[in-house]
């Protein structure tokens, strides 16, 4: 589904800059990046993890752009249970963001700030015994972008991120913050 979604989104984009903004500026992206969680029972069980982020950036006015992207991100980790017995998990997390931003001009350096809903969808495996749990929610997030070029249309990119995305209190018996900080590094190809 979420697959789905990113690729409509995409197609979309595409019409829009085809038709509707010819000739205006498109972004490609392609990030890894570093994820703190900001919920420390989160964090106690996953520590910190490594996404990797791809988007399609859009210019719709003046330095006004609208974008979208598909993110993942896949933990491991170890539950505690009664008696200090370790139960070993993995977590996969699937994003689809979808956000609003504005570029500032610094000599040959772009910097942006921007504001965005986030779709989550994630998965939660206990590998030692048959259980786990998944879910769906949406979530808000803020960043901040600074892109350097390189050559002609290739720019280097560097983005620090916020987001809350709450799951339910059924899926690890209270509510927990999925979300947290993050910091990506890439390239993008502005067109």
């Amino acid at each position: 589904m979420m697959i789905r979604i990113f690729n409509i989104l995409c197609i979309l984009l595409f019409f829009f800059h085809q038709n509707a903004f010819p000739g205006e500026h498109f972004k490609i992206g392609l990030f890894l990046g570093y994820f703190h969680p900001s919920q420390s029972e989160f964090k106690g069980i996953y520590g910190n993890g490594y996404p990797k982020y791809f988007s399609l950036s859009l210019k719709i006015k003046n330095n006004l752009f609208i974008s979208t992207g598909y993110e993942f991100i896949n933990l491991k980790g170890n539950a505690i249970g009664e008696g200090e017995e370790s139960y070993p998990l993995r977590f996969e997390m699937k994003n689809l963001p979808i956000s609003i931003f504005y570029i500032f001009q610094l000599r040959n350096l772009e910097s942006s700030i921007g504001i965005g809903l986030i779709r989550s969808s994630f998965k939660e495996r206990w590998e030692s015994i048959p259980l786990e749990y998944s879910g769906r929610k949406t979530g808000y997030f803020v960043f901040a972008n600074l892109e350097i070029p390189l050559v002609r249309v290739l720019y280097f990119v560097t983005s620090i991120r916020f987001e809350r995305i709450y799951s339910d209190e059924s899926a690890f018996s209270k509510r927990i913050d999925l979300g947290g900080f993050k910091a990506f590094s890439g390239i993008s190809i502005n067109l």
